[in-house]
């Protein structure tokens, strides 16, 4: 036994709000509105940032070159006998000279303190213990005066021939010339003590 399929439901009509008038379109439905879009807030300026300048690099001590390393060649060992020869009495000629020009100014030092120290110039800078002791005296060094006035004593202690004699007293001046007498000439001749020496003056007797 079959049983009967259940009729479709009947499709439902429109009410008379929603039915179109006849000749017309339906009208279509509104478009859904579109999400707002939120707008990013302007950007705030910002204050120019100061870049400080790349420092600037400072020129350096230029580094003294290192000395040429010996090799040998100024060695004169290697030399010629009369090459070296030659060499000596010239390194011997330099170094008197040198000491020659030191001497000298030690000499006028002395000489210039010579009064203070009590000492005659003359004599001192003459003797031969002082041109030994003025080689060995060096003008550049910080007590030079020290050294100086130290040496002139001690040879003046062992020398007390050199020291400095007093000053003469300078002569009296001459006496005025006798009332009468002209001034820069020749004295009047002498008056006759008696008559005789007269009359001799007179007569050339």
């Amino acid at each position: 036994m079959t049983t009967p399929a259940p009729s479709p439901a009947p499709a439902p009509t429109p009410g008379p709000s929603q039915q179109a008038p006849q000749g017309q379109a339906p009208a279509a439905a509104p478009p859904a509105p579109e999400p707002t879009q939120q707008q990013a807030p302007a950007p705030v300026p910002q204050p120019p940032t100061w870049t400080p300048p790349p420092p600037v690099p400072h020129a350096s001590a230029p580094v003294p070159a290192a000395p040429p390393a010996d090799d040998g060649s100024r060695d004169v060992s290697r030399l010629p006998q009369w090459a070296q020869k030659e060499i000596a009495d010239l390194r011997k000629e330099n170094a008197d000279r040198r000491v020659a020009a030191r001497t000298a100014v030690v000499a006028q030092h002395a000489f210039a303190a010579a009064p203070t120290l009590g000492v005659n110039g003359h004599a001192l800078l003459s003797s031969l213990p002082f041109q030994a002791a003025a080689a060995d005296l060096d003008p550049a060094a910080p007590d030079f005066n020290t050294q100086l006035a130290t040496k002139v004593q001690e040879i003046l202690a062992a020398n007390p021939w050199m020291a400095a004699q007093p000053a003469a007293a300078p002569p009296p001046p001459p006496p005025p010339p006798a009332s009468g007498a002209p001034m820069g000439g020749t004295p009047p001749p002498a008056k006759p003590q008696s008559l005789e020496a007269a009359i001799a003056a007179k007569f050339g007797k």
